[in-house]
């Protein structure tokens, strides 16, 4: 058996679970220890951004509280992702284009399964404190996605290891998007949306134009080293099953793309609005944009429903 990971164009495929080392290095305390403390950063965050938001903007103490809860979850996801991004690009970039041995993964294999971890205790969080108005289909998405997270752990591949890393790494690219929707709920003011306008329009082709890659990653180093795969049907079988996966996911993510592109439409109607208020108001330029009632009621009845599903 060799005693060292490769993954060149040889065993790429092959059904050969990693070295018991390299699992069992797992145990060190030192893994769990940050997963625990992770999860308590995450868990306190949510009160300590709500009162950071409460004490310097008067926006998000107007917002109802399901308003602030979207506000709070889609800063955590700016942050964390943000935070995860670097240290997942690194493993990525080691895990496709290096090869390394069993003491190596030994180290590097733990850290990305501690960052996974803490990557979905944020969507277990998500779930557990938007049950009151979260669709079926989001529901189910993000359970998809808790699965493709614990998929190397049931089938210990290298190719199912590249699956799962390749696609949290790229998860990163919606940051952008993100900082938009924050901007949206709490910068209703005529420049202010013009920057929100921005940024969302940076996110969208940022996000766009890194799903592709993704898709192409993934399923042409699959494809390219399908001839590697043995007789045997498991393996054959869990290459088409990341395939469709990773098309399924990203078709997704290409869906969410719509949502955006209605939020910032939205933004330029708020523009629309504020010019017909500077009129009115003298030309003052950063007033709020007050819309009517039913106006307001309107959007927000589509934001609720759009900006949920966008956390995936």
């Amino acid at each position: 058996m060799d005693h060292t990971w490769s993954i060149n164009a040889t065993n790429v495929l092959h059904h050969h679970h990693h070295e018991a080392q390299v699992w069992q290095s797992f145990t060190n305390h030192h893994a769990p220890a940050v997963m625990l403390f992770g999860a308590l950063a995450i868990g306190a965050s949510y009160s300590i951004l709500h009162r950071i938001f409460s004490g310097i903007s008067s926006k998000y103490e107007h917002l109802n509280k399901e308003q602030q809860l979207q506000v709070v979850q889609q800063t955590m996801e700016v942050i964390f992702r943000s935070l995860f991004s670097l240290p997942l690009l690194w493993f990525v970039s080691s895990l496709f284009f290096e090869e390394k041995t069993s003491d190596f993964f030994a180290t590097s294999v733990p850290t990305f399964i501690t960052i996974m971890f803490l990557m979905r205790v944020m969507y277990w969080t998500q779930i557990a404190s938007s049950f009151f108005n979260m669709s079926l289909l989001d529901l189910v998405l993000k359970l998809c996605t808790i699965a493709v997270s614990i998929y190397p752990a049931f089938f210990t591949t290298t190719a199912a290891m590249k699956m799962t890393s390749v696609l949290m790494y790229f998860s990163t690219y919606e940051v952008i998007c993100f900082i938009g929707l924050v901007m949206y709920r709490l910068a209703p003011t005529s420049s202010s949306s013009r920057w929100t306008r921005t940024i969302l329009m940076t996110g969208m082709v940022v996000f766009g134009l890194s799903r592709p890659l993704q898709l192409g990653w993934i399923v042409g180093n699959l494809v390219t080293n399908w001839d590697c795969s043995s007789s045997g049907g498991v393996i054959v079988g869990h290459s088409v099953f990341q395939i469709v996966l990773t098309t399924v996911f990203t078709a997704l993510q290409l869906y969410s793309l719509t949502i955006y592109w209605n939020l910032y439409k939205k933004c330029g109607k708020r523009a629309n609005r504020a010019i017909k208020i500077m009129e009115l108001e003298g030309g003052r330029l950063d007033i709020p944009l007050l819309p009517t009632i039913q106006e307001e009621a309107d959007e927000e009845s589509e934001l609720m429903a759009d900006v949920v599903f966008c956390v995936c």
